[in-house]
């Protein structure tokens, strides 16, 4: 489970506590979470690509209808609230200069960039994971209102002594920025103070670049369920993480 469908059912919790009328617009996807929660919800489907464009007509009926629309990583075309709450969900499309991406990524998230600058004078409030994100954020748009920091959590979970750290290290995600070469770097010149015999890859293995892939220490175990890649960390003696942003 993400980031974002976490936060989304602790949102949903949260109004069925205070029983606060609310409605959620979400992906087709995040249905079969949602459906159980004791908040009014409707699905929106749309193209893979529909948030790159201007084009607000999923959200313009609901226009006049609500005092705060809370938009999760997508741009804010139209006033659609009397206050309207952007929260920015991946800072990916402000910081692309300098990163390693493919073009497809790079394109995608420039288009995106473009569309959270042209709709930014539309937010009443603008939200981020960190003050890292809100930072690059401000200086991409010029925002100069209000900020707020939310903060991801993690759920507490007691520490484990009883699993054995096995000799191997760890690394999450797949993408080009993550710099996977540069982890297997890392693993190489820690050899010299420890034996580390493996290095855990999660994510999607086609993203992993075959000279990657290649090493013999490297162990590639896909996308996998959360309680799997806590498991796995758990076991691990090394998180590596060299990701440009």
């Amino acid at each position: 489970m993400g980031g974002g469908l976490k936060r989304l059912l602790a949102y949903a919790d949260h109004f069925a506590a205070r029983q606060g009328r609310v409605l959620f617009l979400v992906h087709p996807q995040v249905e079969e979470h949602i459906a159980g929660k004791a908040v009014k919800y409707e699905v929106v489907r749309r193209r893979p690509l529909a948030r790159l464009w201007f084009d607000p007509r999923f959200v313009s009926r609901y226009g006049g209808r609500s005092h705060w629309f809370f938009s999760y990583g997508i741009p804010i075309y139209g006033k659609v609230g009397d206050h309207n709450w952007l929260h920015v969900s991946n800072s990916l499309p402000f910081g692309l200069l300098g990163l390693t991406l493919d073009i497809w990524v790079f394109a995608s998230n420039f288009l995106l960039r473009e569309r959270f600058v042209a709709s930014a004078d539309n937010c009443s409030v603008v939200s981020g994971e960190s003050a890292f994100t809100l930072d690059i954020y401000r200086k991409t748009t010029g925002w100069r209102r209000e900020f707020v920091v939310l903060r991801n959590g993690i759920e507490a979970f007691e520490r484990v002594t009883d699993v054995p750290r096995l000799p191997q290290a760890i690394t999450v995600g797949t993408s080009s920025y993550k710099r996977l070469d540069r982890t297997c770097a890392v693993l190489e010149q820690m050899q010299t103070t420890r034996r580390l015999e493996k290095l855990l890859i999660v994510g999607n293995i086609e993203s992993i670049p075959p000279s990657v892939k290649r090493r013999p220490y490297v162990e590639c175990l896909g996308i996998l369920p959360r309680q799997q890649v806590l498991q796995h960390m758990r076991q691990s003696q090394v998180f590596i993480s060299t990701s440009e942003i």
